[in-house]
């Protein structure tokens, strides 16, 4: 979802997928050729010992500081990992008020936020088991498969998998005994990745070797800026 270049697209297709496209005069057994057409399942969040933090979160809900330089530059975080939405004119982002909210049996939460003025919910399995659900977020519907589950007493790990998308938004909310909170985004493909991508193509737009260089050094200095720790605090609902 994010390759530009049509030609890298199509030599990535045939290299990963080569048997996915099988001539219909070939004679092969589908049982010698089965295993390479299915993939495992992409892998969740596993099932984890909850903590006595669930109680308290039941009437709270996370209020996020929002990050000044990526506002500034358009580029503010959103729940869609940055691969979705960094070409779009609509990026979403700024996500406040989440609110979390865990069901009787252990096996689900939901996880309620606003973002650039919308509302969404989402449920996220806690029994190993993702769960699916609708959204609306950057002006498009996806459908958003979720996990979720304690790291620790004090930390909630959520993954965030929109399906339209092949690429996942991990978050990882640290709680303090104060109320603060750090909320801390990470996704998939990792953001190292893609700026390492588009560094490496500053040479198909730029003509100069020396000035690609430099804005080649310049973008992997973004690695650490487009997905920083977010401050937040919590507050009764």
């Amino acid at each position: 979802s994010c390759e530009i270049t049509e030609q890298k697209t199509r030599d990535l297709i045939w290299r990963h997928f080569p048997a996915a496209f099988i001539d219909e005069k070939d004679d092969s057994d589908y049982n010698e050729i089965k295993d390479k057409l299915f993939f495992p399942a992409l892998p969740e969040l596993p099932r984890m010992p909850h903590s006595s933090l669930e109680e308290k979160l039941a009437s709270k809900k996370i209020s996020i500081r929002k990050p000044f330089i990526l506002n500034a530059a358009n580029y503010p975080v959103s729940m869609l990992p940055f691969a979705t939405v960094y070409m779009s004119a609509d990026k979403a982002g700024n996500i406040d008020d989440v609110c979390f909210d865990f069901s009787e049996d252990g096996t689900e939460c939901r996880m309620t936020w606003s973002e650039d003025g919308v509302e969404n919910t989402i449920v996220c399995g806690m029994d190993g088991k993702a769960r699916n659900s609708k959204i609306h977020l950057a002006g498009i519907d996806f459908t958003a498969r979720c996990s979720a589950a304690w790291q620790n007493e004090m930390t909630l790990n959520v993954w965030f998998r929109p399906l339209e998308s092949v690429c996942q938004r991990k978050w990882k909310f640290i709680f303090y005994k104060d109320g603060n909170v750090d909320a801390i985004p990470a996704s998939k493909p990792e953001m190292r990745t893609l700026l390492e991508w588009l560094a490496d193509s500053m040479s198909d737009f730029i003509p100069s070797a020396a000035i690609s260089n430099i804005a080649q050094k310049a973008v992997m200095q973004f690695t650490g800026i487009l997905e920083p720790v977010h401050k937040g605090f919590l507050k009764d609902r």
